[in-house]
C-alpha cells in the first residue's frame, strides 16, 4: 500500500556512508581510467566491476530517492 512506501524507501535506501564511498568508487575509477590503469584500489582493496556496478547502482538508487551527496 502507499502509505508503506516512505518504510519502504527507508529499509532499501542506501547509507550516507554508502553513498559516499559510491563516489569514492566511481572517482577512483576515472583516476584509473586517465592515468591508463586498469587494476585500480581503494582502501586497500581491488576495486574489480563487480564493485563498480554496485557503486554505480547505490549512485544510481540515491539521486532517484533524491539523496544528494554530502560534499566535504
Amino acid at each position: 500500500s502507499p502509505r508503506q512506501v516512505p518504510v519502504i524507501n527507508e529499509v532499501f535506501s542506501p547509507s550516507q556512508r554508502d553513498i559516499d564511498y559510491a563516489y569514492e568508487v566511481m572517482e577512483a575509477i576515472r583516476i584509473a581510467k586517465e592515468q591508463g590503469r586498469g587494476a585500480i584500489a581503494l582502501r586497500g582493496k581491488m576495486i574489480d566491476a563487480p564493485i563498480v556496478a554496485r557503486a554505480q547502482r547505490t549512485i544510481d538508487m540515491a539521486k532517484a530517492l533524491g539523496l544528494g551527496r554530502e560534499e566535504a
